[in-house]
């Protein structure tokens, strides 16, 4: 993904991004994010909601989240008409 003010680099799988990288216009300037993601990657939001649908409590609150992220989605698909 690139900007005007950079760019971002994220190893594959692309879904199961654990380190990426945001490389600024000045080139010494480069933050990097490690993260280690509940489940397989953007996976974990399904098998939350299967658990869910089986009457299972994994403890994990991502109803919050799910709903962020489409109204990021959303917003960036709206913008491209």
């Amino acid at each position: 993904m690139a900007g005007t003010n950079g760019y971002i680099i994220a190893k594959s799988p692309w879904w199961l991004t654990k380190h990426f990288e945001v490389h600024f216009e000045d080139p010494n300037r480069i933050i990097s994010y490690d993260e280690d993601f509940a489940g397989t990657g953007m996976r974990y939001e399904i098998q939350h909601f299967v658990k869910k649908v089986q009457g299972q409590d994994d403890g994990v609150d991502y109803e919050n989240l799910s709903v962020e992220i489409a109204g990021v989605m959303e917003k960036f698909l709206s913008g491209r008409e």
